[in-house]
């Protein structure tokens, strides 16, 4: 093989998008990943999501809701399966969801103890047993190129909760995380092109209350659901090769001109 650079060009390329989007239950994850927009207050379906297959994950049956292609995933083989289909033939496809990230460790964790024999995830010791099963995520994730490959989109949705993060040297405060292994959201945020985050707009108010103490009260703004597309200290969030306007409305047709106007720009 020869190693010509006047072969190469100095140009960008826009692959399909890679996606972990991460929110609290009922905010809209699969709403967005299945591209219905909202319309005189219903969810409406637009024309990607006749073009949308969403892998509905152990015990997540969100997508039923949905007019999209909605298989259910009682097993890894059944993931994988329905993958491989796809990259045999899209039938149209250019999009795959996997719902949810957390439903699938699960499945991943009890595919793990079958192999090896162990009652639970944490028998080999700390952090062993979860390690293991990045061999599957990475599998995962491997397929999932394959699809860019072919054009095709792929989104991850995730459950969140709060926990308590302390800072070296510094102060402690909440932070937003999804509940799976450490080392598996780490493969996946340094796997994908964006993470988003999804949120209703609220303030913290702090209230005065007998012999002075003071209360901290989040209060909600509005019903407006929004994506944040980077990181801040109580949430993730990352656009990898794009600037994107850190909060952008939660649809997939916001986040679709978003990524026009940011591509026009290079």
């Amino acid at each position: 093989m020869s190693f010509d650079l006047t072969t190469l060009k100095s140009e960008s390329v826009l692959n399909a998008p890679r996606i972990v989007c991460v929110g609290e239950s009922g905010i809209g994850k699969t709403t967005f990943a299945a591209s219905y927009e909202e319309s005189e207050g219903k969810l409406v379906a637009t024309e990607a999501s006749k073009t949308t297959l969403i892998l509905q994950i152990g015990s997540e049956i969100g997508a039923n809701a949905f007019a999209c292609k909605k298989p259910i995933c009682n097993s890894l083989e059944d993931v994988f399966g329905w993958l491989s289909a796809l990259i045999e033939d899209a039938n149209g496809i250019n999009k795959v969801v996997l719902d949810s990230m957390t439903s699938l460790e699960m499945m991943i964790f009890d595919r793990v103890c079958q192999d090896q024999g162990w009652s639970s995830i944490q028998d080999p010791g700390y952090g062993k047993g979860p390690a293991e099963s990045l061999v599957w995520w990475s599998r995962i994730t491997a397929t999932l190129d394959k699809l860019m490959a072919l054009g095709i989109c792929s989104v991850i949705t995730g459950h969140i909760k709060a926990k308590d993060h302390s800072e070296p040297g510094g102060g402690s405060y909440s932070r937003w995380e999804v509940p799976v292994a450490e080392k598996t959201m780490i493969l996946l945020h340094a796997w994908a092109d964006f993470v988003f985050y999804a949120a209703k707009e609220t303030i913290v108010t702090t209230e005065k209350g007998s012999f002075g103490k003071e209360t901290k009260v989040g209060q909600q703004m509005s019903n407006q659901r929004w994506m944040y597309t980077d990181c801040r200290p109580h949430h993730p969030g990352k656009s990898r090769g794009f600037i994107l306007p850190y909060k952008l409305p939660f649809s997939w047709a916001a986040f679709n001109k978003a990524l026009a106007e940011s591509s026009a720009t290079k």
